[in-house]
This record gives C-alpha cells, sequence and structure tokens, in this order.
C-alpha cells in the first residue's frame, strides 16, 4: 500500500499504551517490531497515522477497517467476515488484492482496504466518518459481530506477525480462499507460529464506487457536526467548573446518541480524572450524564456500566495511560474555541496570520517595497530564529545608523509577532522593577524580565539608553550584560528588598539607534560586550530612485505589506520545532571561519585609549592598557546567529551562505575609527599608509596614526615606520601590515561574501579623538585607574 513513510505512528508493547504515547515514523514501524518481535505482551499500532507528533493535533490516515469477533462462536465472525468482503468486492468493485485480511490471534477477524481505494486525504473526522461507513454496512448485512467501539483516533490495532498475549497465537495474514474454506479451528492450527504476507499488492487507485460510497458518509458527518453545534448555539452552559472547556460543559449537558453513549462517558471520566476528581465524584456526575442520553433502544445505563467505565478511565489515568484533547471524538464537534479557557491563545494569533509563505516569496516581497532594507530584515528574522534554538544564549542584535536611513521601518516588520514584545520606551530598571509606589503582588505584573522569557524583545530607539551620564551609563549596561547571559536577574533596593528571576530566561532582542558615541564602546569594553550591531547603510538615493518611490504605494501601505508578510513568513519557520543543532554536520570550513570572525571582533572592540601628542623630540603615543575579552562568548553568539541564518531558510546545518550576515555584524560591532581604518586596510589587500588613510579617509595624520595605532596594540596589524610628505615638511608616518592569522580576510573567498564596500570617512561625534582625547586638559586624565603606556 502507499504510505507516507514521514507520517507518525502510536506503537505499545501491551495494551497499556506509555504517556507520553511513544510516537515513531512509519518508516520505523518494520524495525520497531523486529526489535520487539519476543515480547510476551502484543505488539500494537495506532490504526491512525498522524501528521504531527502529537496524536490529538492535525488531520489523520488510515486504511478503512473493520473487527469482527466472537468470544462464544469466533467461526461466527469469520462467516460474517466472508460476507463482508464479498460484498465490498462485488458491490463497490474493490479489487481482492487490495483487501487484507487477517486473523486476530484469538477470537477474530480483522478487515482492511487501502485507503487509496476511496480516494482519500488526511481528515480529522475521520474516525468518524469510518464508523458511519461501518454502522451503514453493519444494518445493510444484519453482521452481529463487528465492534463499531473501535473507531476512534488513538485506537491500537494488534499487528500482523505478533504474538497474542493470553492465546500465545499470532496474528496472521489470511487469503479470501483461506478465510473462506478453513475453519476458526483450522486456522488456529496455522497461527502457532507466523507467516508471511502472501503477496505483495502494487499501488492503489480508487474506484468510483468506493469513492461515491466514502463521500456520501463524509457529508452525512458534516451534516451532523453542523446540527449538533446549531443545537448547542444558544444553549445555557452547566457550570461544572468555570475551568472546564465549553466542549465538556456542553457534552454533559446534552448528553450523547446512542452510539456514543460509552465513548463519550469515558471521555468525560478521563478528563475529571486529570482534573482531579475522586473516582466517586465522577461516578455521581456519570450518572447525571446518563439521564442526559437518548434512552430511545437500550437503556443507560445497564448494570454497572456507570461503575465499570469510570473505574477503566480512572485507573488508566492514574497509569498515565489515558489523555484527553480537542481531537477527541466526543468532543470535537462540540469544540467552541473563543470562549475555551484552555484553548491555545498562542494558536488563535496564528490563525490571524494568514497562510504561511517560504524564504524566496517573503525576500520578494521585501525587495519590492523597500529592497535597501532587505540585509537588516534578514538579519532580524535571525536573530529571531535562535529562539528555536534549544540551549541558545540570549542574543541582541541592534541597527545603527543615522536617522531616516529605515532602522524603524525594518523593525515594524516583526510588529505583531506571535512570540514578541514591543516596547517603545525601555530602560534596563524595568526588567526587575522596584516602583515604590506598587506592591509586590503589583510589581510581579509590571516585571519586564518574564514578560520576555521565550520571545523577542523589539525596542525602536535605544538613543535615551546610550546618551546617559556615564556613570548611569555603566550601571545600566551592567544591568543588560547580566540579564543578556540568560540566567535571570535578582536586584535589591531599600522598599522591597530583594527580588528578581533565576533560571533559563531565553529570550532575544531586535533594537535600532543612531550612531554609537565612543563613550559606550569604552564601558562595553569594561563589561564584556553582549550587544552586536549592524550598520544600517547611509548611501544616499539618487533623484530617480526617489522619483520611482514616490510612485509606489505610500509608505503605510507598503510597511503593511512588508508586516504581513513577515509574520506569515514567520508562521512558516516556526512550523519546526525547537531545533537541536547538531555541529557534527557542519562544515569544519563554516565552523573555522566563525572562530576567526570572533577573534577578529573581541580584538576590534577591545577596550584601549589612544592619544598621538606632538613633541619636541618627535610624535608620542600614550595608551591604556588594552582590555581584550576571551573569544568563546564571542563565539558562540555568532554561531547561534549563524544557526538562525539557516534555520529561517529551512536547513538545518550551516554553510557558506550563512556567513556575510556573520561578517557584516562583526564589522559593525565596535568602534567607528578602528573599524573603518581595518576596512580600508582590506579594501588595500591587507597593506596601507599614512599616507593612504589621509588621503582616502579624509582625515588628520595624527587620527590616521591614533586609528593605526590602535590596531597595532589590538594586535590586528604590525606597523613598519616611514616617513611621509606633508604641507608643514617631512614628518613620521606608518605602514600596517594585516597579521598573518587575518590574512584570509584578505582572500578572494573573502571578498567575495563580504561584498565590495564603500568605505566613509566618520567624523566628529563618532571619533575617538572627539570623545576621548579632546575634552582632555591633561593625559593624566586620560589614563586615570590604569597603566599608562608609551610608545615613542
Amino acid at each position: 500500500m502507499n504510505r507516507k513513510l514521514g507520517w507518525n505512528v502510536e506503537v505499545s508493547e501491551g495494551v497499556f499504551r506509555e504517556t507520553p504515547p511513544k510516537m515513531i515514523k512509519v518508516s520505523q514501524l518494520p524495525r520497531w517490531q523486529s526489535e520487539h518481535q519476543n515480547s510476551e505482551k502484543g505488539l500494537f499500532r495506532s490504526i491512525y497515522e498522524y501528521t504531527t507528533k502529537d496524536p490529538y493535533v492535525g488531520g489523520v490516515i488510515s486504511d478503512f477497517y473493520v473487527d469482527l469477533d466472537c468470544k462464544e462462536d469466533p467461526d461466527k465472525a469469520r462467516k460474517e467476515a466472508v460476507t463482508l468482503v464479498k460484498v465490498l468486492i462485488n458491490d463497490y468493485n474493490i479489487p481482492e488484492e487490495f483487501i487484507s485480511i487477517a486473523f486476530s490471534g484469538m477470537k477474530g477477524i480483522s478487515i482492511s482496504v487501502d485507503y487509496n481505494i476511496f480516494g482519500i486525504e488526511v481528515h480529522a473526522d475521520l474516525p468518524l466518518i469510518w464508523k458511519s461507513l461501518v454502522k451503514y454496512l453493519v444494518s445493510k448485512l444484519n453482521l452481529k459481530t463487528v465492534d463499531t467501539k473501535v473507531y476512534e483516533r488513538r485506537r491500537l490495532w494488534r499487528l500482523v506477525g505478533s504474538k497474542h498475549q493470553k492465546s500465545k497465537l499470532y496474528k496472521i495474514p489470511l487469503t479470501f480462499t483461506e478465510l473462506e474454506k478453513l475453519s476458526i479451528e483450522e486456522i488456529k492450527k496455522i497461527a502457532v507460529k507466523s507467516r508471511p504476507q502472501p503477496f505483495v499488492a502494487a499501488q492503489a487507485n480508487s474506484t468510483p464506487k468506493a469513492v461515491n460510497l466514502f463521500q456520501e458518509h463524509l457529508k452525512k458527518i458534516e451534516e451532523w457536526k453542523q446540527k449538533r453545534k446549531d443545537s448547542l448555539k444558544d444553549s445555557d452552559i452547566i457550570s461544572l467548573g468555570k475551568d472546564d472547556p465549553p466542549c465538556v460543559q456542553r457534552l454533559f449537558e446534552q448528553g450523547a446518541e446512542e452510539d456514543m453513549r460509552n465513548l463519550s462517558l469515558f471521555q468525560l471520566a478521563v478528563y475529571w480524572s486529570i482534573k482531579g476528581l475522586s473516582e466517586e465524584e465522577i461516578v455521581k456526575l456519570g450518572y447525571e450524564f446518563a439521564k442526559r442520553c437518548k434512552q430511545d433502544v437500550s437503556p443507560f445505563p445497564e448494570g454497572q456500566e456507570i461503575e465499570k467505565t469510570v473505574q477503566s478511565a480512572y485507573q488508566g489515568v492514574q497509569d498515565k495511560r489515558y489523555s484527553i484533547g480537542c481531537s477527541s471524538e466526543a468532543l470535537a464537534p462540540l469544540c467552541d474555541r473563543k470562549n475555551c479557557p484552555l484553548f491555545n491563545s498562542l494558536k488563535q494569533q496564528w490563525m490571524s496570520v494568514g497562510e504561511p509563505i517560504t524564504f524566496d516569496e517573503w525576500r520578494e516581497v521585501i525587495n519590492k517595497n523597500f529592497p535597501d532594507l532587505w540585509p537588516y530584515a534578514e538579519a532580524c528574522a535571525s536573530t529571531v530564529a535562535i529562539l528555536l534554538v534549544k540551549d541558545a544564549l540570549p542574543f541582541a542584535l541592534v541597527l545603527q545608523g543615522v536617522p531616516g536611513c529605515g532602522k524603524s521601518t525594518t523593525l515594524s516588520f516583526f510588529d505583531d509577532f506571535v512570540h514578541s514584545h514591543r516596547t517603545d520606551k525601555f530602560t534596563p530598571a524595568s526588567f526587575v522593577s522596584h516602583a515604590p509606589q506598587k506592591s509586590k503582588k503589583e510589581l510581579e505584573q509590571v516585571d519586564l524580565l518574564p514578560k520576555l522569557k521565550g520571545k523577542v524583545l523589539i525596542t525602536s530607539d535605544l538613543n535615551p539608553l546610550f546618551g546617559q551620564i556615564p556613570e548611569k551609563l555603566e550601571e545600566n549596561l551592567s544591568t543588560l550584560t547580566r540579564v543578556l547571559d540568560g540566567r535571570g536577574l535578582t536586584t535589591e533596593s531599600g522598599i522591597h528588598g530583594t527580588r528578581g528571576y533565576s533560571g533559563d530566561y531565553m529570550f532575544t532582542w531586535i533594537a535600532a539607534t543612531t550612531p554609537i558615541p565612543y563613550k559606550v564602546w569604552n564601558v562595553f569594553g569594561n563589561l564584556g560586550a553582549r550587544m552586536y550591531f549592524y550598520e544600517v547603510g547611509t548611501e544616499r538615493k539618487t533623484v530617480d530612485e526617489q522619483l520611482a518611490e514616490m510612485r509606489k504605494s505610500t509608505y503605510r501601505q507598503r510597511v503593511k505589506e512588508c508586516n504581513e508578510a513577515t509574520l506569515r513568513f514567520l508562521k512558516n519557520v516556526w512550523q519546526t520545532e525547537g531545533v537541536e543543532w547538531n555541529p557534527d554536520k557542519d562544515p569544519e570550513e563554516v565552523l573555522r571561519r566563525i572562530i576567526q570572525l570572533a577573534n577578529l571582533l573581541v580584538k576590534l572592540r577591545g577596550k584601549v585609549n589612544v592619544s598621538v601628542k606632538e613633541e619636541h623630540d618627535g610624535e608620542k603615543t600614550y595608551y591604556t592598557t588594552p582590555i581584550i575579552e576571551h573569544a568563546d562568548r564571542a563565539r558562540e553568539a555568532l554561531y547561534n546567529l549563524a544557526k538562525g541564518h539557516a534555520i529561517i531558510q529551512g536547513r538545518k546545518q550551516l554553510t557558506n551562505e550563512d556567513l556575510p550576515l556573520l561578517i557584516e555584524v562583526t564589522l559593525g560591532s565596535a568602534p567607528f575609527d578602528r573599524v573603518n581604518a581595518f576596512k580600508y586596510l582590506l579594501q588595500k589587500g591587507g597593506s596601507a599608509t599614512t599616507a593612504d588613510l589621509i588621503k582616502d579617509l579624509r582625515c588628520s595624520r595624527r587620527t590616521a596614526i591614533r586609528s593605526m595605532k590602535t590596531l597595532e596594540i589590538l594586535k590586528l596589524v604590525d606597523l613598519e615606520k616611514t616617513t611621509i610628505e606633508t604641507e608643514v615638511g617631512t614628518r613620521t608616518g606608518y605602514t600596517m601590515h594585516l597579521k598573518e592569522e587575518f590574512k584570509w580576510f584578505t582572500s578572494r573567498q573573502f571578498r567575495k561574501l563580504w561584498g565590495v564596500k564603500k568605505i566613509e570617512p566618520k567624523h566628529i561625534e563618532l571619533s575617538e579623538r572627539t570623545e576621548v582625547v579632546g575634552r582632555l586638559t591633561t593625559f593624566d586624565d586620560l589614563f586615570k585607574g590604569g597603566e599608562n603606556r608609551v610608545n615613542g
């Protein structure tokens, strides 16, 4: 038969299923049966196959199946099975080779027909449809041995070739001739040992009569469900408990049809058992429920029917064998998502997003509306996707650029993402609040940190944070450092004492800011940076480009379209469960490049203050002892970002395609002066002179030398002393050469990954000279609190 080998199936060794259910792929079933073939408990699989690992979620598929058994006279079940098979062949034109027949190993016969014969697809109501169809055949043929209670989505089915735990006989396949000619006792003699399938059927094709039969009962179930829902629209709900879902309350109120009474009582009893009611309380509710059920043909209950059903459900829950869900047959038609307190609100939000789209479709929408912003949208999506990586650490990506360059526009694409928390005004103190006017209980409602767990924080403007006075800035960045470690935050105050949270507080962060001043990098150097930056391009648009943009839809319309597309794309990404990354599958070359980028990053953003001063005997360089963090944390952060990028492209291992983003983040996460000089050095092939920097970066000789000296102190370059002709005569200059360990950054491969970049000069408020040196009265101020170094 045609099987979707990627679907899931529940398996069980013995009739007591595992909790949570043991789920494997259909393709793994033969191996699982082989490994457990000697079991004395019996081997079972779910008759249905599932599209997800949760048997209560989504549609199901199965062959058409009928179970016939009779404890008193098993041969009666065999004879009725013969009648049924003949009708399937003669009345519905179902080829014999697509009808599977088996002796159950005890007291009956099972029959199944390839689902392709009926032309069906995955359907959530398939158990109800099969049951309706079987009941029709039972009535038509006056069958007495068919079990109509086996049509539920988690029904276990004994595997052909496995041994029955009681009779010690095997469930064996039979030909129709054997079924018709042999008695049940003769069949039992064959079943003392396992036997292979007598033939292997080819691909089944649908037959019109079988398709029509299925469609008739599909329509019947749909009409029944609608009628059921309509009858409940205006009905009052009995309050069993304020947290009980509406489907449970309505089933209890309305009762059940005759053929659903036992199943409905059983599923209610399972629910009440899980809820924590005692067996005695459930029995009382069971009798109340029975009064509301249909009693037209046979009375309900009979004898100890309530007690036995409740005992079975109650004990099954205690043994962790039974569970209940929204797709349970008795509850599914009564579902009321809107008013259900147990329904996952996240799923409701996802439903409002629309159909998921692919990475290429998302990129097409962004490029159509804001082509310049695509790289930054991709970087933000990669950051968001880190949430799916198991055991990842928090990651913060800040888009950095001048006003109007598109930072906030890019972030708005991610507005209303299901797993996001957006705030326009942010202070680190809000992670764990100590507001004096609020009680501790009220503070728990306003604390930001618990709201971020498993989400992405979106902050459109970090300017107020980075623009604070040095003392306050250092305090706030210290808080951020702790939070971005992902282990929570505990703080103290005189009003509320010790407050905070500990444990796993994983989140990611996408934010925006204008170019940050050097003093911020200086503080980062003391604390160990946990934030990473992506420089948003500042290239000005031509008049023609602006004219073309004006002829497009309005700005708001374009942002809305990009936002909708981004959410639909993330819905597609979030269909992937948590990703347990396997580093062994990542190419060694790519991992080595990540290590090189991390080593470069920590050196580029190392803390060191450098000043160049002209003295009577020549220029002298003053600098503090450099502080360069270890690369482990940076390496892990870049690795996680690469994983996020791979995930949004539908991959679970890295390729070279993930490196360009990491390159941009590496070269954007350090002070501008030194990064600009380093980028220029790369463009020059690894060697550059002071005269080159003066000319191409339009800076003074002192600024050029300071940048070169900074890179030398950070152990990125070697300097060779030369002379340079200036307007005031011959002066000292240098030629810098990239150190051997960073030579890959001048290779053809790197240039291809990085792309052709135009290096723009950086001026005034971004320079180390202005922020540090320009405000000094003496050099003692520069080196206060640190070791002084002089390089003549």
